[in-house]
């Protein structure tokens, strides 16, 4: 036993392993690559994401809430993210909920994210990409888009419309920026401030001509509302 060995209790030694490695045995290894995955997970992270963390208990842990109609689409994103931490997460359905729950532990997760990502005081309403991450090449730009849609985004079949809202006001211009540079066109709305509530911030992608750029230049990986879009798209 390791613990005889080291002549010290099992407790002593967990409480260690746990203050260093968090949850793990074994590092994360990362795929730093600007590639589609990367920025899919990025993006569903920065719209559904939240890093959750107890310097006492040493749990680090990494969790993106979708939604119950979005089971497929969460094992999707779990393969993805397999390939960009090195380990596959866990895919949780929370049916009293409504919801699906993608998580993995790992304290080091944290300072990965911070690399493309920033946010201040409260994730939801500050999250934006850093201005270098813009610039990682289409590869990675396309999936963070996707990601965005996958999280805050939706298929409004009948508006016939792709919305995204988010009340982080920088995140919302990203999106709509990075839209503009593959020529969709898109329409912006801000709610005003809302009781208890942040203002939304809503982009929205409508007409056919950019409803068919959306598709034929960036793609859903999310099979619910790549579906929808498909129905959109027929009735044109």
């Amino acid at each position: 036993m390791i613990s005889s060995k080291l002549g010290r209790s099992k407790t002593t030694i967990y409480y260690h392993v746990r203050k260093n490695l968090g949850r793990r045995n074994l590092p994360l290894k990362f795929e730093f690559a600007p590639n589609a995955d990367l920025g899919e997970f990025l993006g569903a992270f920065a719209s559904d994401g939240n890093f959750q963390s107890d310097e006492k208990s040493h749990h680090y842990r990494v969790t993106i809430v979708l939604s119950e109609d979005q089971t497929r689409y969460a094992e999707v994103l779990a393969d993805k993210m397999e390939k960009v931490l090195g380990e596959r997460p866990r895919v949780w359905p929370y049916p009293r909920q409504h919801t699906v729950r993608i998580t993995i532990h790992g304290r080091e997760i944290l300072d990965f994210l911070k690399r493309f990502l920033f946010w201040t005081g409260n994730k939801t309403h500050t999250i934006a990409f850093r201005r270098k991450s813009l610039n990682l090449g289409d590869a990675f730009r396309l999936g963070m888009i996707r990601g965005l849609i996958a999280g805050d985004g939706s298929v409004n079949l009948k508006n016939a419309r792709v919305e995204f809202a988010v009340t982080s006001k920088r995140l919302a211009k990203q999106y709509a920026e990075v839209l503009k540079l593959y020529g969709i066109g898109s329409h912006w709305h801000s709610s005003k401030k809302r009781v208890r509530r942040a203002p939304l911030h809503s982009v929205t992608v409508r007409g056919t001509r950019d409803l068919r750029a959306l598709k034929a230049r960036i793609g859903l990986t999310d099979p619910l509302r790549s579906n929808l879009l498909d129905k959109i798209l027929e009735r044109r």
